[in-house]
């Protein structure tokens, strides 16, 4: 993009604006000059007055023709004067378009340059207007003239201020009453010599005639480049575009500097709002770890109290185990007496079988005798019985079939009672041979020892994890404090870095910030390994709490055989009460007390379990939390990454910027 170069006046047509200037009021002075820019100032053929031809008809024309052609000279000037005021003024803003649009221009430039491209036009070609004018220069001119009337004023000004110190101390001095006019005169002398009058009136002489020389020097100058500029503008227009150019440039360079006091300014406005970030989160994580070591603390509490539980349960334990080895022994000598009392029980069985068989046949007999007895009262109908009187032989029949009728009844009534008993007996034989089968196959006794023993390897096994938790929990801890303190230096690094400049605090700052990266490799992977760490100990949590599944279906089977039991021990007891006595009466009560006995150990352990599964619990909270610290210190380590990726930015373009 170019822009033509700007044609300056000719000298006529200056010498002409001049006149016409002359003619009318003074004109407004601005800062800019009045000289006419990109346009020439002759007037155009078609506004110039048309020529008066003079004949000797005209010069003897009347009065009234003359006044008529002074109207339209006047109308004339009046008009072009007018089009002359309109055409300055557009000139002028055409001039002010003119410079802005230059300046925007080389603003451009220079970006473009900035950026790293290539300059698009020639500096011949792209040249500031010439914007020199007569009115600047006399403007200058009686400016340099006034510097040395301003000089006299200013040394003038000093003479009489010290003239008048002179007097105001001649006038307070007061003679002693011993001295004379003499003596006066020589103190006189003496402090006007100390006052080195003539050596400054000298110097100031001096001063001013070499200030004289100098502005003599100034104005011939001037005049010299007056000449120059009448005689040929284009020098003058040279210059003042070298000026135009150099002042652009300096107003370029001003604004680079403004920029980059910006830049620097938002630059430290961020970092210190970053201080201030960095701060609270340093006083929030000293909060944190106050919290936190409350927390260890409250924990190594808890631990303790655990482990005295878990001492206390361990002592339960083995009294629970020799309770349980008792109560299996016990049981033990109860099955053999059992054993002996079911075949007790068989036996009379047997007797009370083969009575039953015997009156069955004494049954079978007596039927018999009943059909006889019919056969032989059949036979003898045809005796009649004589004044209603029976013979003694029918009275005799009479009285066997009451007493066969009444031992009937009575064989009828024992053979039902017999019934009923062989049924319970039966029932009761059925359940004794289930529970000998049972106690064949160990006794469920055994199984609930095999339990205990089963709940005590868990328990261990559960201090064991308590324990590695603990060491990982120790573990984070000392790793946050780590990374505290590598906070801490990270700080002071930049803070170093921010007063260090040049090639050797880059390579420090580039050591620290691969010592900064092999750190966060480092915590990744410690990282990885604790939530391998943690997946473990979610299946171990899992296959406990299948454990815990399979052990409360046990024992929800084992209420149901503790309920059949006691239905069982209710039928016994009122056999036994008919059939055996109170002493087996006695030994079922005693056995269904240590079965009771057993169950409430294992409604015990049950409840242990439940504060196992408590402690499980907690550790798995204690675990979210070492989790949750883990995010945060991920979350910082990501922070201070960007933050040195920024300030490695920041670094290189302050090096780009020096350079």
């Amino acid at each position: 993009m170019s822009i033509p170069r700007v044609k300056t006046c000719s000298s006529d047509t200056m010498n002409e604006i001049g006149k016409a200037e002359n003619a009318k009021p003074a004109p407004r002075k601005t800062g800019r000059p009045s000289g006419i820019i990109g346009v020439k100032s002759k007037i155009p053929k078609h506004e110039k007055p048309a020529a008066v031809t003079t004949s000797a008809g005209e010069a003897v024309a009347s009065k009234s023709q003359d006044s008529g052609n002074k109207r339209v000279l006047e109308n004339q000037f009046n008009t072009k004067r007018k089009r002359y005021a309109t055409l300055r003024k557009e000139i002028d803003q055409k001039e002010k378009c003119c410079l802005t649009m230059y300046e925007e221009i080389q603003e451009l430039r220079e970006k473009m340059m900035a950026g790293g491209g290539k300059d698009p036009v020639a500096q011949e070609l792209l040249q500031a207007p010439a914007t020199a004018s007569l009115d600047l220069l006399t403007e200058f001119e009686t400016s340099l003239s006034s510097i040395p009337d301003t000089w006299l004023g200013v040394c003038r000004e000093a003479l009489e201020k010290r003239n008048a110190k002179l007097l105001s101390w001649i006038e307070t001095l007061e003679p002693a009453d011993g001295t004379t006019s003499d003596s006066l005169k020589e103190e006189l002398t003496q402090r006007i010599a100390s006052f080195d009058w003539n050596e400054e009136s000298a110097e100031l002489s001096e001063q001013l005639r070499e200030q004289v020389q100098k502005m003599s020097q100034l104005v011939q100058r001037l005049r010299l480049q007056l000449e120059q500029s009448k005689c040929g503008g284009d020098s003058a227009e040279k210059v003042d575009r070298a000026e135009r150019e150099r002042g652009l440039k300096a107003r370029a360079r001003v604004r680079e500097l403004e920029t980059q006091l910006r830049e620097l300014q938002e630059k430290l406005k961020q970092k210190e709002t970053s201080l201030e970030l960095k701060s609270k989160e340093l006083h929030k994580c000293q909060k944190s770890n106050e919290a936190a070591r409350g927390e260890i603390v409250k924990v190594d509490k808890q631990r303790e109290n655990q482990e005295s539980k878990l001492a206390k349960l361990k002592l339960e334990v083995e009294s629970k185990d020799k309770e349980s080895q008792q109560l299996i022994a016990r049981y033990n000598k109860q099955v053999q007496h059992l054993q002996q009392e079911l075949e007790d029980e068989r036996k009379t069985r047997q007797e009370l079988q083969s009575q039953f068989d015997q009156f069955k046949t004494r049954n079978v007999k007596l039927e018999e005798k009943c059909q006889q007895l019919l056969e032989i009262q059949e036979k003898e109908k045809q005796v009649l019985p004589v004044d209603d009187q029976h013979t003694e032989y029918e009275i005799q029949l009479f009285d066997e079939l009451r007493e066969t009728q009444k031992i009937l009844a009575e064989k009828s009534e024992i053979i039902r009672k017999l019934e009923a008993e062989r049924e319970k007996i039966l029932a009761a034989a059925v359940n004794a041979e289930d529970e000998t089968g049972k106690t064949d196959e160990n006794s469920r006794e055994i199984r609930l020892a095999a339990e205990l023993l089963s709940k005590t390897d868990e328990l261990d096994a559960l201090r064991d994890q308590f324990k590695q938790l603990q060491k990982n929990y120790r573990r984070m801890q000392q790793r946050a404090e780590r990374l505290e303190e590598k906070l801490n230096e990270m700080n002071n690094v930049q803070n170093q870095l921010l007063m260090k400049e040049g090639s050797g605090s880059r390579a420090a700052y580039g050591a620290q910030v691969m010592q900064l990266h092999q750190q966060v490799t480092d915590l990744r992977s410690s990282l990885a390994q604790a939530n391998g760490r943690k997946a473990e100990l979610e299946k171990t949590c899992t296959r406990l709490q299948l454990k815990l599944e399979r052990y409360k279906r046990h024992m929800h089977n084992l209420d149901k055989d503790r309920k059949l039991r006691k239905e069982m021990q209710t039928l016994l007891q009122h056999e036994d009460a008919a059939m055996v006595g109170a002493e087996s009466h006695l030994d079922v009560q005693n056995t269904a007390e240590d079965v009771e006995e057993l169950y409430e150990a294992l409604e015990k352990k049950e409840l242990q379990v439940m504060k196992l599964e408590k402690l499980v619990k907690q550790m798995e909270q204690q675990e979210e939390c070492s989790q949750a610290q883990r995010t945060r210190l991920e979350n910082r380590i990501a922070k201070l990454e960007l933050e040195l990726k920024e300030a490695q930015q920041a670094h290189r373009n302050r090096g780009f910027s020096f350079m």
